[in-house]
């Protein structure tokens, strides 16, 4: 595990406003270890899963299980321009999406006659959303093929 977490860490705190030592009282830790964890660059894995549940914070929740499964977590900087990254932040858009499926399968059912302005525009943003999962999804396929070199399935 690289010492990057620790900054991803220290990120996600900022990020969610949860102190420290909130945080060492949720996992039953002390201050001091929690603090030993800088000095080392590392989180051990046991605690970096009680960590990311109790942060709670999608966008450290992905960067802790890349991190345990050994995945090169990329600079904050560039995290939007790969393929993966991108896949992964649109997961929770299109959970999301998901959740709006009864209501599009509604209005995708009407007769043509019946059909709004309304129902039109929720279809287009409904239409939009699920054409940048495809893609992302699409790319995220290409770069694990590439990386891993395997030929498409």
């Amino acid at each position: 595990m690289t010492s990057n977490i620790i900054k991803q860490f220290e990120n996600a705190l900022d990020r969610t406003g949860i102190s420290k030592v909130t945080l060492a009282q949720e996992i039953h830790i002390s201050q001091s270890a929690m603090s030993n964890w800088s000095a080392r660059g590392s989180i051990p894995e046991l605690m970096l899963i009680r960590v990311a549940k109790v942060i709670g914070e999608y966008r450290f929740k992905l960067e802790a299980g890349l991190a345990l499964v050994g995945l090169k977590i990329v600079e904050d900087k560039s995290i939007e321009d790969t393929p993966q990254a991108h896949y992964f932040s649109t997961e929770k858009e299109a959970d999301d999406r998901k959740r709006l499926d009864n209501q599009i399968l509604l209005v995708l059912s009407k007769r043509r006659g019946a059909r709004t302005m309304d129902d039109r525009e929720a279809v287009e943003r409904y239409v939009k959303e699920l054409s940048e999962q495809i893609g992302s999804e699409q790319s995220y396929l290409a770069a694990i093929l590439e990386d891993w070199d395997l030929e498409g399935a």
